[in-house]
């Protein structure tokens, strides 16, 4: 079982299954994220996870259906992978940030293999946070609840 979704009575087991599937505590979400991960588990255990806190999902797993989303949807924060087949995540953030100038949109990056430099790429690229995978699910939710409830606004 993954370490980075386990939950308590739900979780994601060795075959890359996540259980059970849940709907929202709320029945309804207010605040959007942009789930930008190529790995089809990582992807649909967390938008799983943020369903179940009241938090809409919107998956994309290349660098240009995130881009789509963002030009068609709005958002609140983006958590992104780093490492994407089309584009990495560092130029993803800036190209982001190029298209959306002004715009506050909270951008938390998420990497496997990170070399300590990339804390730093990630600042430079306009991103506001760092987590390593496996990461704690739940810091990541923690963190996710308090820049939503910042109450920024997409535009």
């Amino acid at each position: 079982m993954p370490a980075a979704i386990n939950e308590p009575g739900t979780y994601c087991n060795h075959t890359n299954q996540c259980l059970p599937e849940m709907k929202s505590r709320s029945g309804s979400h207010s605040k959007t994220v942009l789930v930008v991960e190529d790995d089809d588990h990582t992807r649909v255990c967390l938008s799983k996870r943020l369903e179940r806190q009241g938090i809409r999902p919107v998956p994309a797993d290349t660098a240009q259906r995130a881009l789509d989303v963002l030009d068609q949807i709005p958002v609140h924060a983006i958590t992104l992978d780093v490492r994407l087949p089309d584009m990495d995540g560092f130029e993803l953030a800036q190209t982001i940030r190029r298209r959306h100038a002004g715009r506050e949109l909270p951008i938390i990056f998420i990497a496997g293999k990170a070399p300590r430099f990339f804390k730093e790429m990630c600042r430079e690229s306009g991103g506001q946070y760092f987590l390593r995978k496996p990461y704690d699910p739940d810091a990541l939710l923690l963190l996710l609840k308090a820049l939503l409830a910042q109450g920024q606004s997409p535009r």
